[in-house]
């Protein structure tokens, strides 16, 4: 299977009975620094550091999502039959819980202003089901849900106090990491999932007509990747502290995702965007930049 599918698309390199090699599909480099293994479903770029198994090469090579490129190998009967369960399991939407959400308080002039703030207009407050709480542990706070498969599972609690000590609160016990805001209006006809850090950043990327979901922090969860894994395209954009915090994260990404790169310098992409110094066209294919560290690294 593998093997016609790259005949098709590449001029192969046979290297030995069990490797073949082919320009890289990430970086372009051939010259045999792109390795698959045709008989255990692996490849390689000793140039790029880019690796995986088949399905992401296969998903990349013929533009389709990872889920589909799973399919076309799980079918082949390639996998073994732990690691055809292993597919299935993924492919399973997960039932979430239903979560009490903190009480409702009247807007304040000062929760409105907050919000207008940071560029969220009145529409987009009834549109997200954005309110204010001004009694309990989520005092002075504006409560922005999360759903997912169209059930509140979640919230941050945003303080609205430039003082105070934690900006955001989750529900207790809750593992935000599980879930994505945004998540159940992504739509394919939207191209690619742009993936930036909070509910705001989503907010205002929303605008553009983009996909587009927050993760809670600095870190793509596993939970979070399975979620995505459907989808195959992901655009990164996050502030630069960010990009620096999780550089060490993306050789994992690349194991499953095409990725992407959209970064901005100078606050966050909601400040980019309110500030119209936002640049969806600016994107770097994240092997690239990988290269780029690694030089860095060995010199």
């Amino acid at each position: 299977m593998i093997l016609q599918i790259l005949e098709d698309r590449f001029t192969i390199d046979k290297m030995n009975a069990e490797n073949v090699s082919i320009d890289c599909p990430w970086c372009g480099k051939g010259n045999r620094h792109f390795t698959v293994h045709v008989s255990k479903p692996v490849f390689n770029c000793w140039s790029c550091g880019v690796r995986g198994s088949w399905p992401l090469l296969i998903a990349k090579i013929e533009g389709i999502p990872l889920h589909e490129a799973e399919r076309m190998v799980s079918r082949a009967a390639f996998f073994t039959q732990s690691d055809q369960k292993e597919i299935e399991k993924k492919e399973i939407r997960p039932v979430y819980s239903e979560i009490e959400l903190p009480r409702k308080s009247f807007w304040t002039a000062r929760s409105r202003s907050y919000l207008t703030g940071r560029g969220i207009t009145h529409d987009q407050i009834d549109e997200y089901g954005f309110y204010y709480c001004r009694s309990g542990r989520e005092r002075n706070r504006i409560i922005l849900p999360v759903t997912m498969n169209g059930r509140t599972v979640g919230y941050q609690a945003r303080a609205i106090d430039p003082d105070a000590e934690v900006r955001y609160l989750s529900p207790k016990g809750a593992s935000m990491g599980r879930f994505l805001f945004n998540y159940d209006e992504l739509n394919r006809e939207r191209g690619p999932v742009w993936v930036v850090e909070g509910i705001f950043d989503a907010v205002a990327v929303a605008t553009l007509g983009l996909n587009v979901v927050a993760v809670f922090g600095k870190r793509i969860s596993e939970d979070q990747q399975n979620l995505l894994s459907e989808w195959g395209n992901l655009v990164l954009c996050f502030d630069a502290d960010t990009l620096m915090t999780i550089e060490g994260h993306w050789y994992d990404l690349m194991n499953r995702f095409d990725v992407r790169l959209c970064p901005v310098t100078d606050g966050d992409p909601a400040d980019a965007i309110r500030e119209g110094r936002f640049n969806q066209t600016t994107i770097t294919n994240i092997a690239e930049l990988y290269r780029g560290i690694a030089r860095r690294v060995s010199k």
